[in-house]
């Protein structure tokens, strides 16, 4: 899936959502495997955007 470079996603999407453990449908625990944690959200922000287009076939 292709994202445009001025795509906005919301900070609180990342910190109080994807990378949260939550009791249902968790998602921090698989992003966490691949390196993306609290601590780093900018980083994940910045490959969700650029690396969506990095990887364009």
């Amino acid at each position: 899936m292709l994202l445009s470079v001025d795509t906005v996603i919301a900070e609180e999407k990342l910190t109080k959502y994807l990378l949260v453990l939550l009791p249902k449908d968790d998602k921090s625990q698989f992003l966490q495997k691949a390196g993306y944690t609290l601590e780093n959200w900018q980083q994940f922000l910045s490959i969700l955007v650029i690396g969506s287009n990095y990887y364009e076939t």
